[in-house]
């Protein structure tokens, strides 16, 4: 698995490619903007994967918290389903991480998932 660093480094890459292409004289270069775009859509699917990622972990923890504080028995029946529930999801999401250069030799990353789809 790749490093969150990474990840988030392809994030805060988005963001400047998106006020990069927002910006209008890029529409003069258009090798550059299709170059751009391609790259920005890349990143996209990667952050957009990331985020699924980071949520459903987040998810499982918060359930997790709750089980160990809830004292309720109907409540506490309720956040150990949920929690098989995210655990099962977790386990047969089986996201891949994998690397590969693209026409301009940077490594990207590219994240493939079933589950979260």
């Amino acid at each position: 698995m790749l490093p969150e660093e990474k990840l988030n480094n392809y994030r805060k890459e988005l963001e400047e490619l998106q006020k990069t292409l927002s910006d209008s004289t890029i529409l003069n270069d258009t090798n550059r903007y299709k170059a751009l775009s391609r790259k920005y859509k890349e990143l996209e699917e990667i952050c957009s994967e990331w985020d699924n990622y980071q949520k459903l972990e987040k998810q499982l923890e918060d359930t997790n918290n709750l089980l160990q504080t809830e004292s309720d028995p109907e409540l506490e029946a309720l956040a150990k389903e949920e929690l098989e529930e995210l655990k099962n999801k977790f386990q047969t999401s089986t996201t891949t991480y994998y690397c590969r250069g693209n026409f301009s030799g940077i490594d990207h990353c590219l994240l493939f998932s079933d589950s979260f789809r």
